[in-house]
């Protein structure tokens, strides 16, 4: 079972991941209903729901990393 602080740190990996993976066609940039789509598409059904305060959370998570990733 994750912790709390292991559950932001597995939604920041998967926001970045979709970033990624989506940059050649949007420059890196989301719309967070669209993230917030693809995260709920790429996460398993037996994974806890995701919120708009989770997508938050975890890209603040990614500041400690010394990160761009940010909501604007």
């Amino acid at each position: 079972m994750l912790g709390v602080a292991d559950f932001y740190y597995e939604l920041a990996i998967q926001v970045v991941n979709i970033c990624i993976a989506t940059r050649k066609f949007n420059g890196g940039f989301l719309e967070e209903q669209d993230c917030l789509r693809l995260l709920k598409k790429m996460r398993k059904a037996s994974q806890k729901e995701v919120s708009s305060k989770d997508l938050e959370r975890a890209v603040e998570e990614l500041k400690g990393l010394g990160s761009e990733f940010r909501i604007v």
